[in-house]
């Protein structure tokens, strides 16, 4: 999945004031007022200064303004992101928990069977070996059955070959695990059709002419007269051979379902499956959760560090302002050299500075 787009980056670090040039354009104000100032006008550069405080102040405000509008949006798409896995979760949680459920009943299902929750017992593989060994045997003998009904297109003799081998392996695999759960009216129906299907095989094998090769060569002579007898004997032996490997498959896939199959194992097998991939779901959406998480919180921890960076970024420069005029007082004071002006010059300020009163107690508080 694509990762929510995030700021060019997460840190708010707003423009620093060049104080070495504020500080060189007090001297040059100070200098240029060195004979305009006495004890009743002694802070004449303090609302210049707080006009510098103001627009720092102004400058700073809107980069931060220019930050939130860089850093909202892929915000906003994380917490929308969040929400969507937060549903995602609670939905997978749910079918964990439900598979859970379903894996408890299956357990308690297999009543004295309870071994089966180590593992498939190795006679199942067994069955399966023999089942594969006896649905090739009856492929051979379908496919000289079906030549025997006269020469096919390939693909032809191939679907009818695998569909009539399908269908008779599950008919008598049907019918062992109709039996074993107690269903005689649908296992017999089963073993009925089963048993139909290879009595019409061994039928077609009987009556069909036997191939060339097998044929006994028909004369005038006396001796021919066996020609007849040995193309019989030859019929009903390939029938006999045929029936003999369909009953022995059918019995291989009718037994072995009966001796291996049980209901409440296949349910738990069935449980067991879903139960793990229930697992799998919850721990893949559960990764993905954190990360989507850890994006939101970092950004959500950079928004809320960016205010505080404002906050502080305003009360330094506020704090550079009040330097900045103390740095004035001692620059009109150092060139005045007069102590009453001094007096009045370094008196505690407050901002702004009021010149409608003068100066060592007229401040606006």
């Amino acid at each position: 999945m694509s990762k929510p787009e995030e700021p060019e980056s997460l840190e708010f670090t707003p423009s620093s004031v060049d104080e070495a040039a504020a500080r060189a354009e007090i001297e040059r104000h100070a200098e240029s007022l060195r004979h305009s100032v006495d004890e009743a006008v002694g802070h004449p550069l303090d609302n210049l200064i707080n006009a510098w405080a103001d627009k720092w102040v102004a400058d700073v405000e809107a980069e931060h303004a220019l930050y939130l509008a860089r850093a909202e949006a892929p915000l906003g798409t994380a917490n929308t992101r969040l929400n969507e896995l937060d549903v995602a979760r609670q939905r997978d949680s749910r079918r964990l928990d439900e598979t859970d459920q379903a894996r408890s009943a299956a357990v308690s299902a297999l009543g004295e069977e309870k071994p089966l929750l180590g593992g498939r017992p190795k006679s199942i593989y067994l069955h399966l070996i023999a089942l594969v060994f006896a649905a090739a045997a009856d492929v051979a003998a379908f496919i000289q059955v079906v030549n025997l009904l006269g020469r096919q297109r390939q693909w032809v003799t191939v679907l009818l070959v695998i569909g009539f081998t399908s269908l008779v392996i599950y008919l008598a695999h049907l019918a062992g695990t109709l039996a074993k759960d107690r269903r005689w009216k649908s296992a017999t129906a089963c073993l009925v059709v089963w048993a139909t299907m290879g009595l019409l095989a061994a039928w077609v094998r009987l009556i069909a002419p036997p191939p060339a090769s097998a044929k006994v060569q028909v004369s005038l002579d006396p001796v021919a007269t066996s020609s007849s007898s040995g193309n019989t004997e030859f019929a009903f032996a390939g029938a006999a051979l045929f029936l003999a490997l369909y009953l022995g498959s059918g019995l291989a896939a009718g037994f072995g379902a009966y001796l291996t199959h049980h209901a409440g194992r296949s349910a738990f097998i069935a449980a067991i499956a879903a139960y793990r991939g229930a697992v799998r779901k919850v721990r893949a959406i559960e990764r993905e959760h954190g990360a989507a998480r850890t994006t939101w919180q970092a950004q959500i921890s950079a928004r809320d560090a960016a205010a505080k960076v404002l906050v502080a970024q305003k009360a330094r420069r506020l704090a550079l302002a009040e330097e900045l005029k103390q740095y004035t007082r001692v620059l009109l004071a150092g060139k005045a050299r007069d102590p009453s002006v001094t007096d009045a010059i370094l008196a505690e300020d407050k901002r702004p500075y009021d010149y409608s009163t003068n100066g060592s107690s007229g401040r606006h508080a």
